[in-house]
């Protein structure tokens, strides 16, 4: 049977314990703390998984539909700069291709000089299924003057082709001043027939493109062209073309713009008639007919 000295001892020893548990435990848990740390960020790759790349992935360049439609934009100005305006017809829909198809019935094949082409850019910002819009900035440099383009051009893919719809021409929407008219009557006067194919019309200026058919044996001048106003009266507001621009030969076709102001009130696209005076410049005979857009 244990001592008094003994049995004191032991409970001394106990009491000692007691106190050292809690600071040994908290010592223990900061080991395995530090511990756990050091294998996180210091830990090798497993076996077989493949290293960290030095360097991120460069990003894509344009996709393949996205450099077609920059290349369509590309081409419709390329052929502007050519006046290849049959080109430009095709490559293009709606109002501007029926622009440009008047163009090319009055100048054809034009000999006019080539006009200096410069594009500051060129870039696809949305490609869908069956549009797009291109971000654009180019001039065309003439002998008189400057063409400012800008975008968002807009493109239609037509039959697997894009075809350009709309853009900025000096900084207005082209396609909106553009109206074209496919029923205007054709009237015919004195074996001389006139259609109006549709106009372009910027603020108050009224282009009107005019098709003129001569079946008389000697050519036709036009000589006067005046527009009606709201009350039905006619104004002499004709600005150009020449007058060797309104000659028309026996035999012959011709589609030419004629300039003039609009008169007050008039929408754009509306309805629209003009007296149109004609000589025969064989006989010197005169004629007058009138012919609307519809």
């Amino acid at each position: 049977m244990p001592s008094e000295e003994e049995i004191a001892m032991d409970h001394v020893m106990t009491k000692q314990r007691r106190k050292l548990a809690p600071g040994a435990a908290a010592c223990l848990l900061l080991i395995s703390l530090a511990l756990a740390a050091c294998a996180g960020t210091g830990s090798l790759p497993a076996a077989g998984s493949p290293a960290p790349s030095a360097t991120q992935a460069k990003p894509s360049g344009p996709s393949r539909e996205a450099r077609r439609v920059e290349a369509a934009v590309d081409n419709y100005f390329r052929d502007d700069a050519n006046r290849d305006y049959r080109s430009m017809a095709a490559d293009s829909t709606g109002p501007i291709s029926a622009l440009w198809l008047w163009y090319d019935a009055e100048y054809g094949s034009c000999t006019c000089p080539v006009e200096r082409l410069t594009i500051d850019h060129i870039a696809a910002t949305k490609v869908e299924r069956s549009t797009a819009f291109v971000s654009l900035g180019a001039a065309l440099q003439a002998s008189d003057h400057v063409t400012k383009f800008s975008g968002p051009v807009r493109l239609q893919k037509i039959a697997g082709r894009w075809h350009v719809v709309d853009y900025l021409r000096n900084g207005v929407p082209l396609a909106p001043t553009i109206h074209a008219v496919s029923d205007a009557p054709a009237v015919q006067a004195d074996d001389v027939s006139f259609q109006i194919l549709g106009t372009q019309e910027i603020d108050n200026l009224v282009e009107v493109w005019l098709h003129t058919t001569n079946s008389r044996a000697a050519s036709i001048r036009i000589v006067s062209v005046s527009i009606a106003t709201a009350t039905g009266g006619f104004v002499h507001q004709r600005s150009f073309p020449t007058a060797d621009d309104l000659l028309v030969l026996p035999g012959r076709f011709a589609v030419r713009p004629i300039a003039m102001l609009g008169p007050a009130g008039r929408a754009a696209g509306g309805r629209l008639r003009l007296r149109i005076g004609f000589k025969d410049t064989a006989s010197g005979e005169t004629f007058t007919t009138i012919a609307t857009n519809g």
